[in-house]
């Protein structure tokens, strides 16, 4: 990676950005999250900044095949949300920039729903195309 004076613009996740930030080699302007990482308190959100609405962070999620048994669904998010709440994993979820979200599956749907529908606006608006 190049840094200082050789770099314009960078979007980077913020564990990898940070050490960066911390050596001098490059200036933290914002961050795109909804709040303040606890992994970099003193940047502000783009928000904050006055520079605009946006928000988005990249996240993650267990899919399973179609018509899996609801009961099924049900102890998988069980065991996987008894294993992120362990306090160890939560703290090294957090320490790699990781905000663990436990969502129901019900609340996953409607959250991917969401996010399908305004990535569409998005890609529709600026007449985006796949190359």
């Amino acid at each position: 990676m190049t840094a200082a004076n050789q770099v314009n613009v960078l979007f980077a996740n913020i564990p990898s950005g940070m050490p960066h930030v911390a050596s001098g080699r490059l200036k933290a302007l914002v961050t795109t999250g909804a709040k303040r990482s606890p992994l970099a308190p003193d940047v502000p959100t783009i928000t904050e900044s006055g520079q605009g609405e946006i928000v988005t962070a990249t996240w993650n999620a267990m899919y399973g095949p179609a018509g899996m048994a609801p009961e099924l669904v049900q102890k998988i998010n069980c065991d996987v949300a008894t294993v992120v709440n362990k306090k160890e994993v939560k703290e090294r979820l957090i320490s790699s920039g990781n905000e663990p979200v436990l969502n129901s599956p019900e609340e996953f749907k409607k959250f991917l729903g969401e996010e399908m529908k305004r990535w569409k606006t998005v890609i529709e608006s600026n007449n985006l195309k796949m190359q």
